[in-house]
């Protein structure tokens, strides 16, 4: 959307129909979506990338489907232009050198890069390549050329762009801004997640669910505890039908949910009191004030990077 891209080719292979399902025609999206088919897997980037850019009638952008960027610079990178140049290789500083290992490794004279190394074995540079470039459609047929060239039908697509520029192709340098992550493993899922929750976290609401037995004396301490908490919008108190401390909650900013009589089951409860809150997030503890409010905070740091978080009475 940044970049006011509305066309896009998706390369498809092993479990595609799963993406051709969840994404449509990309009319949802405001974009024009189409996919094309891998079947030869094994022939790696590079052949993903020719069988997408061969459907395409002119210059293009090509970014990889296992980065996240939060807070980029993308929409600067749509306003640039090609003129002679191959293409347009975007990467950014980085200090930590095993996120260079893991990609790719840029050296570049002012905007012109001069070379490109696949997963170095030794950095001595700071500029990471990302998986997000410009081409021009005569990337196509040189393309072509190199995997006809090679017997196995594999050409590994940095070390193929790398050649090009020391040939004296123009491969020009996008200095990324933001955050990026690189998802490849567990850990970096979890990174990604966390920054996309952080992005607007704050702007969630947070509802607290305070379970019942139905005989607690003193449940009117527990919700006032809690509302003292700055970050819980909304306290919602579930009981049995039948209880003994409804008649304690006489703050009209505290909702009361009473179960059915058939909604017996603590299980049952916990189920049928959330189907009836309009929270971003649910957080639930007990009436006896098993947990302190500070817990609150606790919970809602990790909420961050996980889909559940589990508090225990250590």
């Amino acid at each position: 959307d940044e970049m006011g891209i509305t066309e896009i080719a998706i390369v498809i292979g092993h479990l595609g129909e799963t993406i051709r399902e969840y994404f449509g025609d990309g009319s949802r999206l405001g974009v024009s979506l189409r996919y094309v088919e891998n079947t030869d897997l094994e022939k790696g980037l590079a052949y993903s990338i020719y069988l997408g850019g061969r459907t395409l009638g002119g210059p293009f952008c090509m970014m990889l489907c296992d980065e996240c960027y939060f807070g980029s610079n993308h929409a600067d990178l749509g306003t640039l232009q090609l003129d002679d140049a191959l293409g347009i290789c975007v990467g950014q500083r980085v200090d930590d050198q095993s996120l260079i290992e893991r990609n790719y490794a840029v050296y570049k004279d002012g905007s012109r890069i001069v070379r490109l190394v696949e997963k170095p074995k030794h950095v001595d540079n700071d500029i990471m390549g990302s998986g997000t470039f410009l081409f021009h459609s005569r990337l196509i047929p040189l393309l072509e050329r190199a995997l006809a060239r090679s017997e196995s039908g594999y050409v590994e697509f940095v070390n193929f762009l790398g050649g090009l520029v020391e040939s004296g192709e123009r491969l020009d340098y996008f200095e990324l801004e933001g955050t990026y992550v690189n998802i490849n493993d567990r850990d970096s899922l979890q990174q990604a997640r966390y920054h996309e929750r952080s992005r607007r976290f704050d702007e969630k609401r947070v509802d607290l669910l305070i379970y019942s037995q139905g005989d607690e004396e003193n449940v009117a301490f527990t919700v006032d505890r809690y509302r003292e908490a700055p970050e819980i919008h909304g306290v919602t108190l579930v009981v049995p039908a039948e209880n003994s401390v409804e008649e304690q909650i006489t703050d009209p900013n505290v909702r009361v949910i009473r179960c059915p009589e058939e909604c017996v089951q603590y299980g049952e409860k916990i189920r049928y009191a959330p189907e009836r809150m309009d929270g971003d997030i649910l957080i639930l503890t007990e009436a006896d004030y098993s947990f302190p409010v500070r817990d609150t905070t606790k919970l809602l740091a990790y909420l961050r990077e996980a889909d559940m978080v589990v508090g225990t009475r250590t």
